[in-house]
């Protein structure tokens, strides 16, 4: 549940993306994995209107992008 209600906030990105990565670990690691374009999007929603741009470039890219690459 924490993953579905996550937000940025004051976080940096690397922090913010750092505790995206740990609940995702810990749900591969009780079986429930998250679908990688799952995650993509929680991460997405949950950035503040500041990273509209970003949220609309990843939107519109063909390619999925990964983690890193949204971090980036």
């Amino acid at each position: 549940s924490e993953l579905r209600t996550l937000s940025k906030g004051d976080r940096k990105i690397k922090e913010f993306i750092q505790r995206v990565r740990v609940i995702n670990e810990s749900l591969i690691s009780i079986g429930d994995p998250v679908p990688h374009r799952n995650l993509i999007e929680v991460v997405l929603d949950a950035l503040p209107e500041e990273y509209d741009s970003v949220v609309a470039a990843v939107a519109s890219n063909a390619i999925p992008v990964t983690l890193d690459e949204l971090e980036s």
